[in-house]
């Protein structure tokens, strides 16, 4: 009876034990995922991940056997993961660096030169390489590194695009067998964008967030990414943290999850209500049940209010504005033919099944560019001028000088390669402007953004010496006509022009994405882009998230326009018309 009750009680406590182990299993396997050949991670992992981040992208940019490009880098960092994730303490993981920084070999200091503060808009983030509680040995190794000499003119990994000074990121692969790339090249993909916005983004700085923080959250997020599509959302989220206008991700796995169908109407959002103001694909002349003026309340059901919490964080935007234009192209996308939309036409609520079309259709556009005639007389008196710089059509700018007012409109961005002239329109001005000046960084200190050595940006210097001697200049007012479609080239435009002395700007904050751009290549064959290009008026005022400000503000109306009014247009001819005008307060006058 005896050995009946302990096999009994053998077997009970064996099936415990697997009930308990099974659990235990569970509840770590659900929580933990592999990676990099370790089995599990935890927060340590993280830690140390993120500390293997910032050093191997410090060594990418500062040390010179790697900025020479002596090392496979992308393959230094995979082979350096396990190892890390092995190590089982915080003085291990510092040993493993360490050793790894010495592998690189020795090189010389260097005296860098000095550097005027007044010329610096932004100092690299180094700090944390000084944490000598956090890297002992290594801290030291990482400061040494810091004055090492190394190239001026040249890096494995970057140039900088001449005459503009933008970063151009050199051999970075973008593995495009690797649709779905496994845990170490997801990781890869993070550590390189986290690195690239560290040390030559320019606007780092108005990141709403502690950007070692994000690095720390988004480790996790990647590594548990389960598949191709959960992999390029997590990018999507990423890039939208730095709430840059320029920010995009080119991907057709993304653009088939947002949709390959679209109801062919733009959203503007008129005192936060979402509002139809234009066409984006041409149409059969037809009753298609939705009208200019409807404001849009349900898709598929469901509340925009509740689609906008949703989506806004995969979309990035200098400012909520900026982030709403995008927004509105995504609002009724879809992957199918028809899609059901509940709106609001005056006091009457109507829920409609709508055709969508192809978002491939020729005839789809954003609005940045539209079938316009780039000039034409206004008026009944045929005396003012109207310029739309958004022109597909094209053409050159004309001679305006016997008119009584020039409305420019840059609520779209300038089509530079079918307009000729607008660039160079020095009537406007009686004097040599200096309009904005431009922040950069060098291989020398990659972080420290300075201004330019010009300061300035002069639309007259390649003007000759006798130009304004003999040139009439423009009599007449000039309004400039902007909104949340005013982004980068038309910012940097509505920068120049208000510098004319009779300028004033009209209409809404502009999108606030001012300066060139820099393409960034990313693992699964994906490009995206930043701002690349400090760009601030002369007294050093922001532009980038703020955007630029009119000098009146002038918004449309949900009566304005169902009544198929412009009436910021409307707006900028009374004020031609009248004999005094507001003094304007932009910069330059």
């Amino acid at each position: 009876m005896k050995r009946k009750h302990f096999i009994i009680i053998s077997l009970v406590f064996i099936v415990l034990s697997l009930i308990l182990f099974g659990y235990y299993y569970v509840q770590k396997s659900t929580k933990y995922r592999q990676i990099a050949g370790v089995q599990y991670y935890n927060s340590e992992d993280i830690s140390n991940l993120a500390v293997l981040s910032k050093v191997w992208g410090y060594l990418k940019y500062y040390h010179p056997s790697v900025v020479e490009g002596n090392y496979n880098w992308d393959d230094e960092l995979v082979k350096m993961l396990p190892k890390i994730l092995k190590s089982t303490n915080k003085d291990e993981r510092n040993k493993i660096l360490s050793e790894w920084v010495t592998s690189l070999g020795e090189f010389k200091q260097d005296t860098l030169p000095a550097i005027r503060p007044d010329s610096v808009k932004m100092y690299p983030d180094l700090d944390w390489i000084n944490d000598r509680k956090e890297l002992g040995k290594l801290s030291t190794q990482l400061v040494k590194i810091k004055t090492a000499k190394r190239p001026y003119d040249q890096s494995h990994f970057v140039e900088f695009q001449k005459g503009i000074g933008n970063a151009v990121f050199l051999n970075e692969e973008a593995y495009p067998e690797m649709s779905y790339p496994n845990t170490s090249y997801r990781l890869l993909a993070l550590f390189r964008y986290w690195n690239i916005i560290q040390y030559y983004y320019p606007y780092k700085y108005l990141i709403r967030e502690n950007w070692h923080n994000i690095l720390t959250e988004f480790i996790p997020l990647f590594i548990n990414a389960k598949n191709e599509l959960e992999y390029k959302l997590t990018l999507l989220k990423l890039i939208a943290r730095i709430h840059d206008s320029h920010a995009f991700l080119f991907d057709r796995v993304i653009e088939k999850y947002k949709g390959d169908y679209i109801v062919p109407f733009y959203v503007s959002f008129l005192n936060g209500k979402p509002v139809i103001t234009d066409t984006l694909i041409d149409i059969p002349k037809t009753n298609y049940p939705l009208k200019i003026g409807d404001i849009i309340l349900k898709v598929n059901g469901k509340p925009v209010d509740k689609i906008i919490s949703e989506q806004l964080p995969f979309i990035s935007g200098s400012n909520l504005t900026a982030q709403l234009n995008k927004f509105s192209y995504e609002l009724m996308r879809t992957n199918a033919k028809s899609i059901n939309v509940t709106f609001m036409r005056g006091n009457d609520v109507f829920s409609k099944d709508l055709t969508c079309y192809p978002m491939n259709s020729p005839s789809f556009r954003f609005l940045a560019h539209k079938n316009k005639a780039l000039y034409r007389l206004i008026s009944k008196e045929k005396n003012i001028g109207y310029l739309y710089l958004g022109s597909s059509i094209g053409g050159t700018v004309p001679d305006f000088s016997n008119t009584k007012g020039l409305i420019i409109d840059l609520r779209c961005y300038p089509n530079g390669k079918k307009i000729k002239g607008y660039l160079n329109m020095h009537q406007l001005y009686k004097k040599p402007v200096r309009f904005a000046k431009f922040t950069s960084t060098d291989f020398l200190r990659p972080g420290l953004f300075k201004y330019s050595e010009e300061d300035y940006t002069d639309v007259f210097k390649n003007i000759s010496s006798d130009y304004f001697s003999k040139t009439s200049f423009y009599k007449g007012k000039v309004i400039i006509l902007v909104n949340e479609i005013t982004q980068s080239h038309a910012e940097f435009m509505t920068m120049m022009y208000s510098c004319s002395p009779s300028a004033t700007i009209i209409g809404s904050t502009t999108a606030g994405a001012d300066g060139d751009v820099s393409l960034i290549s990313l693992p699964g064959n994906m490009q995206t882009m930043i701002t690349g290009l400090g760009v601030y008026y002369p007294d050093g005022r922001e532009i980038q998230c703020v955007g630029i400000m009119p000098d009146i503000v002038v918004k449309p109306t949900i009566k304005g326009i169902r009544d198929g009014k412009d009436e910021v247009m409307e707006k900028a001819i009374e004020l031609i018309k009248k004999k005094e005008i507001m003094s304007s307060m932009t910069i330059g006058k």
